[in-house]
């Protein structure tokens, strides 16, 4: 249990969800082109001629992956940025704090300058 609380608040989960919507992308991607050619391949192997509704009912079978690609994705990143928002929001809000009292501390004010 220690080591999620850890990697949770080194951000490192955020990151890693992040990267994986990435990856997802990326290999949701090949696996669009690879249905293409492999459709595009048994037509032309059938002796079917590649003609403009071939190639659309090709594209109509590799597009029917990107909707499911894109909530993937999108599952995983927004999953990502809550995990940054409410992990990280805590450490940064301290440290905002903090530099507005340096920079207060080092700014005289108005009312001891015209003294």
């Amino acid at each position: 249990m220690n080591i999620l609380v850890n990697s949770l608040k080194d951000r490192d989960v955020g990151i890693w969800c992040k990267r994986a919507a990435w990856i997802v992308v990326a290999f949701n991607l090949i696996n669009v082109g690879l249905n293409f050619y492999a459709a595009l391949s048994q037509y032309s192997s059938a002796g079917i001629a590649l003609t403009a509704s071939v190639l659309a009912q090709t594209l109509r079978l590799g597009i029917s992956i990107v909707p499911s690609m894109l909530f993937s994705f999108f599952i995983l990143y927004a999953a990502g940025v809550l995990i940054d928002h409410f992990v990280g929001d805590e450490e940064e809000d301290d440290t905002d704090e903090i530099e507005e009292e340096i920079i207060e501390d080092a700014v005289p004010s108005r009312d001891r300058a015209s003294r």
